[in-house]
């Protein structure tokens, strides 16, 4: 005696193209979604905890950015005060003196936070200092 052997359902063509479609959506919504929900970090926001270059790393680290605000000074995207803002560029300076330190003030800013910023810069030993002016 022969064993019926259960056949396979065929799929029509139309049932294939519409099991893709759902897929192709989901693929998207998810997609989607995630681009959404994502939050960037920003690069130079991190420069401030780097440990420093890797070993036989030759490419420059990117800019240094200190902005003088009416009451408290932010360096690369963090919140810092003084004594920190000195801690964190005689840090960086044993790395590198030849990054460029973009110091931008605020209209509104005190003309005496500007200069003890650039006074911090100079102490450091960072001779590449630019200076740019924020509304």
């Amino acid at each position: 005696m022969k064993r019926d052997k259960p056949r396979r359902k065929r799929l029509s063509r139309l049932e294939c193209k519409m099991g893709l479609t759902v897929m192709i959506d989901i693929v998207f919504l998810l997609l989607v979604f995630f681009v959404i929900t994502m939050k960037p970090r920003p690069v130079l926001a991190e420069l401030i905890t780097a440990a420093g270059p890797a070993q036989g790393c030759t490419t420059e680290p990117p800019d240094i950015r200190i902005d003088v605000l009416p009451n408290r000074y932010l360096m690369n995207g963090k919140i810092v005060n003084q004594v920190e803002m000195d801690r964190h560029l005689r840090h960086l300076a044993r790395f590198s003196t030849n990054q460029v330190v973009v110091v931008s003030s605020h209209d509104e800013a005190a003309h005496y936070r500007l200069i003890t910023a650039l006074d911090l810069c100079t102490k450091s030993g960072f001779s590449q200092l630019s200076l740019a002016r924020r509304r």
